[in-house]
């Protein structure tokens, strides 16, 4: 079993398998209340789409039933705001592929989460790298129409339907539209999706430029986080997959 993984639930069928696809430990951690034997198997991918194809096929490979990607968005929409939970009702390829995640299992996923967090369902679409400029999120945005955008999902969404298995993608917007990155952000983070933090502080001192920038994006991790733990309180440890009853959910 790889790094990152958690046993699949075997529990005579009561819950379907669930597969977790996440970028990164952090994102990982917000799924770390719920570790019993009805918790989903999750892959920490790395940050990239060969990373997340690989990581979704050791998932089907072990018998998943259905597959989720799990973890951060860039915002492209103007108005979204950091916090932001988009379920997509499409995910939108780099190579124009669209894919649509399961109709059924969003609604009830929809339904257990209620007003609790603010939720957008329009369409991600796929990055091929870190939009760390709002220019960037621009170019993508105007081209696609896209709320919000990844690295990963599309590669997820690209192995679950090679697979026939249904697919549900969620994503919390970290940065807005209008916000620029830190400029080594993407320079510090690791093959296994962890941010090398010597580098970073050595980057950071080297690069005056982007100190007044670190705070907001702090922030911004800290209220991604918030809705994503909230929205696992409320949907583990299937995230809506099954409809089955309140006992076997952890609250």
């Amino acid at each position: 079993m790889g790094a990152g993984q958690v046993p699949l639930s075997d529990n005579g069928g009561a819950l379907k398998r669930l597969g977790i696809v996440a970028a990164m430990p952090l994102e990982r951690s917000w799924l770390a209340s719920t570790l019993g034997s009805d918790s989903p198997a999750v892959e920490v991918s790395g940050v990239g789409a060969a990373g997340a194809r690989i990581a979704a096929l050791r998932l089907a490979d072990r018998g998943a039933d259905a597959l989720a990607s799990w973890g951060m968005a860039a915002g492209l929409d103007p108005h979204l705001a950091p916090g932001v939970v988009v379920i997509p009702d499409r995910v939108i390829g780099s190579r124009a592929h669209a894919y649509t995640p399961d109709i059924h299992w969003r609604r009830r996923l929809f339904d257990r989460l209620g007003d609790a967090v603010t939720v957008c369902g329009d369409p991600l679409a796929d990055s091929p790298a870190i939009l760390d400029s709002p220019d960037a999120k621009a170019a993508i945005f105007n081209r696609t129409g896209a709320a919000a955008a990844d690295m990963e999902s599309a590669a997820v969404a690209e192995v679950a339907a090679e697979h026939e298995l249904p697919l549900l993608v969620i994503r919390v917007v970290l940065d807005p539209a209008a916000v620029t990155l830190p400029g080594s952000l993407g320079q510090v983070i690791d093959d296994g999706g962890r941010v090398q933090l010597l580098q970073l502080l050595i980057r950071t001192i080297l690069n005056p430029g982007d100190w007044p920038r670190w705070p907001g994006l702090v922030r911004y991790f800290f209220v991604a986080g918030h809705a994503m733990k909230t929205v696992w309180s409320l949907a583990a440890p299937d995230l809506a997959l099954s409809d089955e009853p309140a006992a076997y959910r952890t609250l």
